[in-house]
């Protein structure tokens, strides 16, 4: 019987499986030894030997020689150590032979197996990024006072947009720029988008309880290479009130309407629609290789297209990302006009048949699922509108 010498493991796999190992071997870098005592925990493997390596020298030098592969996105690198742990203590639960050679095994089922260990990673990830959001959602609707129980689903066929100043006519060539976009069944799209949570004071930053549309905008042109925080966003949007003097509500087509950090002697805060966003969007562009492109009013299929075109969308939305109303009217200097209190601002990522993948800034995860057709009916119900940054031709 003949018998092979044993090879690497980086002979037997393909492009995309070495990607993956590489990603496996550098978040393996990353744990502390408390992270891996808490991996092995949950998929009930023995804590590994003290000092024991999980890595050999010789699988890290390959790793680090092999450039040429591509330096991927490594969702281990989102400061979740203890998630990357967890896939790593599962794949070696498996038994993929890190540090070892290997015969002639089925490297694509090796492969399979780490991706398929992934997506339980992630999904496991999900509840708890749910979790702080909700806690974030309802420390929003603590300072504005309100009772959400009271609010009311809004039938798709019987939706009435909200009062939103209407979007400044498009060039044609705005929309012949995505008219060949293919967005047909089947198609999906995840975009790279970075996530700045509108809760996060750390590193001198602010808590924004009603600052999702300013964190929602940092995302959208950060994407676009401009470092804009927060807390500059908001410093530069116009502000006015949520009442003045003479009782009337303010505009937020106009401005951002109340506070945005909380509830100061009694201010709460509402919003700031499209109008102002995108102005002060185009104010950080100057100079630059991309321009703002309003695209509120129209039909989704056309966020769809900016989507697939490599475009993330700031939109305004509902907080359940559901057709949910808590309305009032008001009597602002322009008119009267409705208004929601269920109002939330996200970056949309990407789409497939079944879902949209949201940037959510109450969210502490990027690209997480909710249901294409319930926010759809949500953003309509806003009153469609929709921001988008895209290359100057």
């Amino acid at each position: 019987m003949s018998t092979h010498r044993p090879i690497s493991i980086f002979a037997l796999q393909t492009e995309e499986e070495r990607a993956r190992t590489e990603r496996l071997v550098e978040a393996l870098e990353e744990c502390g030894p408390n992270e891996v005592r808490l991996a092995h925990e949950r998929v009930g493997l023995p804590e590994p030997h003290a000092g024991a390596p999980l890595a050999s020298p010789d699988v890290r030098a390959e790793v680090r020689q092999a450039n040429e592969w591509g330096k991927l996105a490594d969702w281990a690198r989102r400061n979740k150590q203890v998630a990357a742990c967890l896939l790593i203590a599962a794949v070696l639960a498996v038994g993929i032979p890190f540090g070892y050679s290997v015969g002639w095994s089925n490297a694509s089922d090796d492969a399979e197996r780490i991706a398929a260990e992934q997506a339980a990673a992630e999904a496991a990830a999900q509840p708890i990024d749910l979790a702080q959001r909700e806690a974030n959602v309802n420390t929003h609707y603590k300072n504005l006072k309100i009772d959400v129980s009271s609010a009311d689903r809004v039938s798709a066929d019987k939706i009435e947009p909200l009062t939103v100043d209407k979007a400044k006519p498009k060039p044609t060539t705005e929309l012949k720029r995505i008219a060949d976009v293919d967005v047909s069944k089947g198609t999906k799209v995840k975009l790279d988008v970075p996530l700045v949570n509108q809760m996060d004071d750390s590193n001198g930053g602010t808590a924004m309880a009603n600052g999702c549309e300013m964190a929602s905008l940092a995302m959208l042109l950060q994407h676009a290479g401009v470092m804009a925080t927060k807390e500059k966003l908001a410093s530069e949007i116009p502000i006015v009130p949520l009442v003045g003097k003479d009782g009337r509500h303010g505009n937020p087509n106009k401005a951002f309407v109340g506070e945005m950090g909380g509830e100061p002697a009694g201010q709460a805060g509402y919003s700031v629609y499209h109008g102002p966003v995108a102005v002060l969007a185009q104010r950080h562009l100057l100079n630059r290789s991309f321009k703002v492109v309003d695209i509120t009013g129209q039909k989704f299929t056309v966020l769809l297209k900016e989507l697939a075109s490599g475009n993330p969308v700031w939109v305004i939305t509902t907080t359940t990302m559901q057709p949910d109303m808590l309305e009032e009217v008001w009597e602002t200097p322009d008119g009267t006009m409705r208004v929601n209190w269920m109002l939330h601002s996200v970056v949309v990522t990407g789409f497939d048949d079944k879902h949209v993948f949201i940037n959510d800034p109450y969210g502490y995860d990027t690209n997480v699922p909710y249901d294409r057709k319930g926010f759809e009916a949500a953003w309509k119900l806003m009153g469609s509108q929709a921001v988008v940054i895209v290359p100057t031709e």
